[in-house]
């Protein structure tokens, strides 16, 4: 995708680089350019026509084969690296650029415990867009009136929201932690509990989400709105407000200013409700996460499940989970237990079992429904409806 021109002019990945010669402005003595940090370096062998030689070194790009290290590679190369330009620029580069970019406060220092709770991103993940703007809103609202520091994000399962989640926290450069809400939670269980000593006293044990509201970390709550009581979410709005909340205790805990929450939800899974409308508008940002396109999705599972085969396989398993939602939807069931996790546990138990159908049988088709009419027509009317064995391979 690099083309060369004879006066001078170098298009590199969409941008056009001028070469300043003959005195002006500044001279080169190498025809040494300087982009994005990476360093073009081109001598012209002779006359027109010629194609230039050109030694394309990476800097502050790591990929597999170079980490931390400049590497060159000539010209028959640069195809190659284009390649893997492409292939490393949403994953390897971007996770440079994106982890502790956004950190909200230059003083902090974060504890030896604290550094080890930060989490990292890991090689298979792509760093959606989603996961940039809500970084660069809770950065960029910091010293305004009204911070962001309360984000929604909702999805059907599988569709990355804890992974979203991560990132955001690696991107400040804050600790990560959780906490799972259960239909019969209580406002207790989101703050702590009382733990019995051997004295016969109780000691009050702080739960993740009010360690996080008190030293400044990243909390995900994950799916809040199966919780039954009405009552319990709303009991947390002077700390989503950013104010103090007090414990059975007497204790007074104050909202951290780094602290951030991130409520998660599947909306499409049995059992969830509507969150109470005093606490849905307390999250000034709010973000529907939806399955990845499918090249994206198709890298997406290649990666967690180290998937050997041809992508042409994972293509087709990907089109027949959007016909079994197409199926469900269109008959009034469920679909939210067929999504990615699905798709990674088919993909699993292929390599398994070394066949798409019976895997299948294990997986999409007993997950889509209890419904044997329903589990029926998945198998034998999208599922073996592919010709799995004489699939057209890719390139």
């Amino acid at each position: 995708g690099t083309e060369y021109y004879d006066d001078g002019n170098i298009e590199f990945e969409g941008e056009y680089l001028n070469w300043l010669r003959n005195g002006k402005e500044k001279e080169y003595n190498n025809d040494e350019l300087i982009f994005e940090g990476k360093f073009l370096n081109g001598k012209r062998w002779n006359g027109k026509g010629m194609q230039r030689k050109l030694n394309l070194m990476l800097i502050s790009f790591e990929l597999k084969d170079g980490k931390g290290e400049v590497k060159e590679y000539y010209i028959e190369e640069i195809a190659q690296i284009n390649n893997q330009i492409n292939n490393h620029n949403h994953n390897d580069n971007l996770k440079l650029k994106f982890a502790g970019e956004y950190i909200l406060s230059k003083e902090r220092k974060l504890t030896p415990t604290e550094e080890k709770l930060v989490p990292s991103i890991p090689a298979w993940y792509v760093v959606p867009t989603v996961a940039t703007k809500i970084a660069t809103a809770i950065q960029k609202s910091t010293g305004m009136n009204r911070v962001i520091r309360n984000i929604m994000l909702k999805g059907p399962a599988g569709t990355g929201k804890t992974e979203i989640s991560k990132a955001i926290a690696a991107a400040h450069n804050l600790p990560y932690t959780h906490i799972t809400c259960s239909a019969g939670m209580e406002l207790i269980d989101l703050l702590g509990t009382f733990v019995p000593q051997p004295d016969g006293t109780f000691v009050f044990q702080e739960s993740e989400l009010l360690k996080a509201v008190k030293n400044g970390w990243v909390c995900e709550v994950q799916e809040p709105t199966v919780i039954i009581q009405p009552g319990v979410l709303p009991g947390l709005n002077s700390i989503l407000e950013g104010g103090s909340i007090t414990l059975l205790n007497g204790e007074v805990i104050e909202r951290h200013p780094d602290s951030v929450i991130i409520f998660t939800t599947n909306v499409d899974y049995e059992g969830c409700r509507s969150m109470n409308e005093s606490v849905e508008d307390r999250f000034p940002l709010k973000f529907y996460v939806e399955l990845p396109e499918d090249d994206e999705m198709i890298a997406r599972v290649k990666k967690v499940t180290n998937f050997k085969g041809d992508d042409v396989y994972i293509r087709a398993a990907l089109s027949c989970l959007k016909e079994t939602q197409e199926y469900l939807e269109s008959n009034g069931a469920p679909t939210g237990k067929v999504g990615a996790r699905v798709l990674y546990d088919w993909t699993d138990a292929c390599q398994i079992f070394e066949d798409m159908v019976e895997a299948a049988e294990y997986t999409i088709v007993q997950s889509a429904s209890d419904d044997l009419e329903y589990q029926d027509y998945i198998k034998h009317n999208i599922i073996m409806n592919v010709n799995w064995k004489n699939l057209t391979k890719t390139a």
